[in-house]
């Protein structure tokens, strides 16, 4: 059996059935918990769009609807033409062709983006993070499972279906079970008829066995996210082939008007990471603050900036991870996260009325300060010798 204090993790979205490679698996806690989480924050914050358009985008004083030419529009057409374009790159290239569709187009540009970004979220999400040491669905905290795989299997992170050729190939047990069924059965795959069976057979579900428990089911067959989900914006696609004194204005001011939309973490809003399911919230203010390992650290948005003495901090990624934490045993992370399997997100405290809920919000800082504080003081000869805190 696995040394509980060298048991690997993983980080789950129980909504969307996936993990994340930064922490896959195979290392103990206290070896990834103070590396750079901002993915994770990433991950989990709601970002800030800019509700107006800036000066550069709106037309000068004077300026006729004449000009458009043939595309002179009455405005609400104008608007169903840039409704009709779902990518990034074609509302940009019509809208810096002329000031007179630059707004409009700057609004659609913001809509697309802030629904591909919500897309990708975790925001809101069930995450809890896992230790191998859980074998069996039962073994989660009470009331938490993974939604099943049959509703989840068209979100971005699973790019196709199962096939009935891919479980046959697929090592362990279940392509062969499946293969025993089917020659207990007297079917094959040219005369078996899998109309009613197919959604059985093309999702993988995890059953409780002896060979591969839920932790390693999971590794398996859960998507690995690689990055916090990176923008395509596909603007290459119409660099001119050759480098003119016209080429590059265009690409400036292709670039200033997409940069325009761009989602940000207004450093001066008070972030803090919050239970939606219980209602609590935690300021990163606080947590920049443990006395000693956050030493002169401070907290811009939602992310905590590392001071002069240690490179390595706890920040609101780490916080995530260290509340969700859940296993058998926990090992050297002593109690188990009491946010494990309950709805993340990181939010301006300014937003949090805007949640929907029968009961008022709880600041819980103070506690979650100390209860930090104290894991780190029962660990500090590991955090002293491995991470020079």
């Amino acid at each position: 059996m696995t040394d509980p204090k060298y048991q690997g993790w993983k980080i789950l979205n129980l909504d969307r059935c996936c993990s994340h490679d930064r922490v896959r698996g195979y290392d103990p806690f206290l070896d990834f918990i103070f590396r750079d989480h901002r993915w994770l924050v990433l991950l989990l914050a709601r970002p800030v769009f800019r509700t107006r358009a800036p000066n550069v985008c709106l037309p000068p004083p004077g300026t006729s609807r004449s000009d458009l030419g043939r595309l002179a529009f009455p405005p609400e057409i104008i608007d169903l033409v840039f409704g009709c374009i779902e990518e990034p790159k074609d509302v940009t290239a019509l809208a810096v062709s002329h000031r007179l569709l630059s707004v409009a187009g700057w609004h659609r540009l913001i809509q697309i983006r802030r629904s591909r970004m919500t897309t990708h979220s975790w925001s809101g999400d069930r995450i809890i993070t896992l230790g191998e040491l859980v074998e069996e669905i039962d073994d989660l905290p009470r009331g938490v499972r993974p939604r099943k795989m049959r509703d989840v299997i068209e979100l971005p992170e699973h790019d196709r279906w199962y096939s009935r050729r891919d479980i046959k190939e697929m090592s362990g047990s279940y392509g062969r079970r499946l293969q025993e069924d089917e020659s207990e059965d007297g079917d094959s795959e040219d005369d078996s008829d899998a109309s009613g069976h197919e959604e059985d057979e093309n999702i993988i579900e995890f059953e409780g066995r002896e060979d591969e428990g839920f932790f390693w089911f999971v590794d398996k067959h859960f998507p690995e996210l690689q990055e916090a989900s990176k923008e395509r914006r596909g603007g290459n696609d119409y660099n001119r082939g050759r480098s003119t004194p016209r080429s590059k204005l265009d690409g400036r001011r292709t670039d200033m008007f997409y940069a325009s939309t761009a989602p940000y973490y207004p450093a001066s809003s008070e972030w803090a990471l919050c239970n939606l399911t219980g209602r609590e919230y935690i300021l990163a203010s606080k947590i920049a603050k443990i006395p000693r390992w956050q030493h002169d650290c401070e907290a811009r948005g939602p992310f905590i900036v590392h001071g002069k003495i240690s490179e390595n901090i706890f920040d609101l990624g780490a916080l995530a991870m260290f509340l969700t934490a859940w296993s058998t045993d926990m090992g050297p992370v002593g109690e188990a996260g009491p946010w494990a399997g309950k709805r993340l997100a990181i939010l301006r405290v300014e937003d949090l009325d805007e949640e929907e809920g029968a009961t008022s919000w709880v600041d819980v800082s103070k506690e979650m300060h100390e209860r930090v504080r104290q894991w780190m003081w029962r660990n500090h000869e590991h955090l002293e010798m491995n991470l020079a805190i």
